[in-house]
């Protein structure tokens, strides 16, 4: 999996191979630093000031601080709980980590605190296993692209920053389900007033729903 830092100027990957290992790629220069990891990543997410990253693992998040390009000496890891292998997750820099199980069929979005290192499950509907999530420019909510259903849909969920005692909330889905394809993954726009999926297919993002 690999996320990109705009204030790093670089790509952060997470990879296998040759090692398991994050790497952290200056898009303009190549220079390269890696720092390895205790077990094989699943997905990685940069925090959005750029210089964070939480590694998703099964059963375990390692969270990389003081990311950089020119100096892996400056890197640091610690683990975090989680109970579930992680598909994707979101860091979405107030002071929680949203992770999106890869397995089983229904599932909750879990969060965990990386302050306490204490997990919570999502309040409302439960999700679909391997969705993948963004998190929205605002930093106040998200958006999840699920994976194997037909047809496929976005929705969108509230993150802790909206909420009390460090839960997420599922909102609602789009109102397209089958009208378009998604495709499975989705982004967003820098200002964040439209997401693009997979398919090329682009929708408005909006704080009121009739228009979101």
């Amino acid at each position: 999996d690999a996320e990109y830092s705009a204030a790093l100027e670089s790509l952060v990957i997470v990879s296998t191979t040759p090692r398991n290992a994050l790497y952290v790629v200056n898009a303009a220069t190549g220079a390269t630093s890696s720092i390895n990891l205790n077990k094989a990543p699943t997905a990685v997410s940069v925090s959005p000031d750029g210089r964070s990253a939480a590694v998703g693992h099964d059963a375990l998040i390692t969270l990389v601080s003081s990311l950089s390009s020119s100096s892996a000496s400056n890197m640091s890891g610690r683990t975090l709980n989680v109970s579930a292998l992680v598909g994707d997750l979101v860091f979405d820099g107030n002071s929680y980590v949203h992770v999106f199980p890869k397995t089983d069929q229904h599932v909750n979005i879990h969060t965990v605190n990386i302050t306490t290192n204490t997990e919570t499950l999502n309040s409302g509907n439960m999700i679909y296993a391997d969705t993948k999530g963004r998190l929205h420019p605002s930093g106040s909510v998200m958006y999840g692209a699920n994976n194997g259903l037909s047809p496929s849909d976005i929705e969108k969920y509230s993150t802790p920053s909206a909420q009390l005692f460090g839960t997420t909330t599922y909102l609602y889905d789009s109102p397209y389900h089958g009208d378009y394809a998604m495709c499975g993954n989705l982004w967003f726009a820098e200002e964040g007033s439209s997401i693009y999926t997979a398919c090329g297919n682009t929708f408005s993002s909006s704080t009121t729903q009739s228009q979101d």
